[in-house]
């Protein structure tokens, strides 16, 4: 079926130190556990709860980003058995699953660090676009 929410649980954001150098930005993202969870509307159905971390760290170690949250999605009750065994088991997700939820994870949590590093004074985690001075048009003389 699909993801049907996404939560912010836990931001952590620090700047040790101004920033001097060559920067080097690192970002990771993991599912930390998937658990089944009962809908708070519905107490009939389940959903799986992804909890997944995302980190940004800038070296030389001077600040970071760290976002801890959780996705939900509605499965066939079939599906979620199947992906909370393999969990289990091996502490894996299929690739379209994590496909999905990997998405969602990176298009919410690199706006709100985006929005955090301004904040804090630091600088972005992604290039952001720039406008370039204009050139003359060169003419064609043929």
């Amino acid at each position: 079926m699909g993801i049907i929410g996404f939560n912010f649980d836990n931001i952590v954001a620090e700047r040790t130190k101004k920033p001097e150098g060559n920067i080097n930005i690192k970002q990771k993202i993991g599912i930390t556990e998937i658990t089944l969870e009962k809908l708070p509307l519905n107490k009939e159905e389940e959903v799986l709860k992804f909890n997944f971390e995302f980190l940004v760290d800038y070296e030389p170690e001077f600040a970071k980003i760290h976002i801890k949250g959780h996705v939900l999605s509605l499965e066939e009750p079939k599906i979620n058995k199947e992906i909370l065994d393999k969990w289990k088991k091996s502490k894996k997700v299929s690739q379209d699953m994590l496909e999905d939820v990997f998405n969602v994870i990176v298009s919410k949590c690199t706006i709100k660090a985006l929005s955090i590093s301004q904040d804090i004074n630091i600088p972005p985690l992604i290039p952001l676009p720039r406008v370039q001075p204009t050139q003359k048009p060169q003419e064609y003389i043929g």
